[in-house]
């Protein structure tokens, strides 16, 4: 959720979560090989729908 906050931007979001930024890429490609699909990509509906999705699974 942390990578939709920050548009995208690896090196934001990693120094939100106090991670490398490789290890922001790493697990943003870990979840298009799992999934198949992009939450970065599609427009904002798509995007929309993945923060829901993974702000729900996060609960």
């Amino acid at each position: 959720m942390a990578q939709l906050a920050h548009g995208g931007r690896a090196e934001r979001t990693a120094a939100e979560l106090h991670v490398h930024p490789n290890t922001v890429k790493y697990r943003l490609r870990r979840l298009r090989e799992l999934t198949g699909d992009d939450p970065l990509t599609g427009g904002v509906e798509h995007t929309a729908h993945w923060w829901w999705a993974l702000r729900s699974w996060l609960a």
